[in-house]
């Protein structure tokens, strides 16, 4: 099966889930298909890390949320910088400017 069917029977599992989970839990929110995703996103970020759970268990679901995307946010950005550097370093025409202004 290729990564593209996956992915489309992935999507279709989820959005079929959040149906179910509202049909069986008329009256309460947070079964949508992208919530369901979050959980998923949530539940892969802390299941290996004992000693946050205690801590991630005390905040509310959207401050995770926010904690989630801000981090993400910070290793996107850091992750570009890394490949400008070794661009760089490689001989790459990458200016100096764009490393020191944080565009690239």
């Amino acid at each position: 099966m290729s990564q593209a069917s996956r992915a489309r029977l992935g999507k279709a599992v989820v959005e079929t889930l959040a149906r179910d989970l509202q049909v069986e839990f008329p009256g309460r929110n947070g079964f949508s298909s992208q919530n369901l995703w979050l959980m998923r996103q949530f539940f892969n970020e802390y299941s290996d890390k004992p000693k946050l759970q205690p801590l991630v268990a005390e905040i509310n679901w959207a401050k995770n949320l926010l904690i989630m995307a801000r981090c993400w946010a910070v290793w996107r950005r850091m992750r570009g910088r890394n490949r400008a550097i070794g661009m760089a370093r490689r001989g790459g025409a990458l200016p100096y400017a764009a490393l020191a202004s944080g565009t690239a």
